[in-house]
């Protein structure tokens, strides 16, 4: 087995190799029990997703917060498809209910007529008397890009366009607004973290009421420090039983320097350093001939893209992952979550062609790209794992 992730961010069930960050998740649980609103900040790369998720969930899950009610129940949910579809999705998933179109539609329906008080009315009537619900909104950010930017003129675009784009800004801030008052209101033990880049800080005062809750309870994810950085890279492997050499310890450190934005290109370093490790035998510790073999923090990345591309259609590949990668009107490059069916369209291939690149880029460890679980084919939204790649 393999210790190391790669690129995707931690899960839950990788908390065991999720090494350096005790001291920030329990200042998260400090945080989060105080406010119960908990915007986690930090730069591409910093780590933020993988420190809620492998580092402060798992806190929660131990029972670590509220002694008498030690259970949780964990809405997950990105707004980028439609903040309150989600959110009402997602929070019946939590509480057990199956999956079931028109119900979630309800659902969503009682949200956009009741707001606050109809999801909270959900929650006191499904949650047990041990149970806590933590609704985490990761890449918080998407719910700009489904906002829109507000300047839009209504004598330069059609009717319809221009309404579409209304009903998106009412939607965004409805949803901000019942965030912020599912926290603040206590009537049922009820949390919300959310995740976002550092760069859209700025974006937020298009919403009100939301600076001022982000300005009470905010964390801006900090700097690992050398100390840290080396239980992350030593951490995992010593929990296998080896451990990783002195001598590439202090290369990798030194290779990182101050790019903490490098974090998941380091992992996926150590992802394949540990296969060749292993593939050689697997004895002794993991060492500078093994990293350097599979070419080091500078092309690692760039050799295993090198080999998912052999064989495939490169003009194919290259309108799949330009339909996956888009730019704000601020001029930053950001993820776009695509349906499956766009990808086949833009990218002029077969359905069997862009399976095959999802399959390629995704399989062996490489996770350069993921699909979400849907119950149809046309519903399967496929995502780039992380804006290094762009």
């Amino acid at each position: 087995m393999n210790p190391y992730v790669g690129l995707r961010p931690f899960l839950e069930d990788d908390s065991l190799y999720f090494f350096g960050r005790d001291e920030q998740s329990t200042e998260l649980l400090r945080i989060l029990h105080e406010t119960r609103f908990l915007p986690v900040i930090g730069s591409s790369g910093s780590g933020k997703s993988s420190l809620v998720i492998a580092g402060l969930i798992p806190k929660l899950l131990g029972g670590f917060l509220v002694g008498n009610r030690d259970a949780w129940r964990i809405a997950t949910l990105r707004p980028g498809d439609g903040p309150l579809h989600s959110l009402a999705n997602r929070t019946r998933r939590a509480f057990g209910d199956t999956e079931d179109d028109a119900a979630s539609a309800a659902f969503e329906q009682e949200l956009i007529d009741g707001h606050t008080g109809a999801f909270l009315d959900y929650v006191g009537a499904h949650i047990a008397p041990n149970e806590n619900l933590l609704v985490l909104v990761d890449q918080f950010e998407e719910i700009f890009a489904f906002r829109g930017s507000g300047d839009d003129d209504i004598e330069t675009i059609d009717r319809v366009k221009h309404a579409t784009r209304a009903h998106r800004r009412e939607e965004a801030a409805a949803f901000v607004d019942m965030l912020i008052g599912i926290a603040e209101r206590r009537t049922q033990p009820v949390y919300v973290v959310l995740t976002m880049r550092t760069d859209f800080l700025g974006d937020c005062d298009v919403f009100f009421g939301l600076p001022e809750a982000m300005n009470r309870s905010q964390y801006l994810v900090p700097r690992m420090a050398r100390r840290q950085l080396g239980q992350a890279i030593n951490g995992p492997a010593r929990l296998m039983g080896t451990s990783v050499a002195p001598r590439l310890l202090d290369q990798l450190l030194n290779d990182l320097g101050d790019r903490f934005d490098r974090l998941p290109v380091l992992q996926h370093a150590l992802l394949r350093t540990w296969d060749y490790w292993e593939s050689n035998g697997g004895i002794g510790q993991v060492d500078q001939e093994h990293f350097n073999a599979i070419g080091g923090l500078e092309s690692a990345l760039e050799r295993d893209a090198e080999q998912a591309l052999k064989g495939l259609d490169q003009r194919e590949v290259r309108n799949v992952f330009k339909a996956l990668t888009d730019t704000d009107i601020r001029q930053r490059r950001v993820r776009r979550p695509t349906l499956l069916g766009e990808l086949v369209n833009v990218a002029g291939a077969s359905i069997d062609d862009v399976e095959a690149i999802i399959q390629r880029f995704s399989e062996n460890g490489r996770s350069f790209l993921y699909q979400r679980k849907a119950p149809s084919k046309a519903d399967i939204r496929v995502d780039i794992s992380h804006e290094s790649l762009i």
